[in-house]
């Protein structure tokens, strides 16, 4: 079952510092603004880039080979009705992305990334799904 708008809404009013942790071909830890939930199954955000947290050994990385890493400059992305909660994250799985809201985790993976231990940070990610 689906949660509803105002339900999504409470996932965003109360991010650490306004970031998010957001994953398409890459891992980071972004600010979000302009995040509009227009309905349970779509929102739209601008995400400002912070920190690349990208694991060096990770799949992630191997595939960056064609010069996409995290975007220097803030970009927007949606998801229309086939974006869906997935335990702890959003995702859309046709546009690529995932995000976690959670702010205890992402202050986590924000100190883990700063302190070098991208590895660290990565699998602390998976395992809070």
């Amino acid at each position: 079952m689906m949660p509803t708008s105002a339900a999504i809404r409470l996932w965003f009013d109360n991010l650490f510092e306004g970031k998010v942790i957001y994953r398409e071909r890459f891992v980071a830890v972004v600010r979000l603004e302009n995040v509009e939930i227009v309905s349970s199954t779509y929102l739209r955000a601008t995400a400002i880039p912070l920190l690349d947290v990208t694991a060096p050994e990770s799949f992630a990385a191997r595939v960056r080979e064609d010069g996409k890493q995290m975007p220097t400059e803030p970009w927007c992305f949606s998801g229309g009705e086939w974006a869906r909660p997935e335990g702890k994250s959003i995702c859309c799985p046709d546009a690529g992305w995932t995000i976690w809201t959670e702010p205890d985790l992402v202050r986590a993976i924000e100190l883990l990334g700063r302190a070098g231990l991208k590895d660290q940070a990565i699998k602390l990610l998976y395992a809070s799904e």
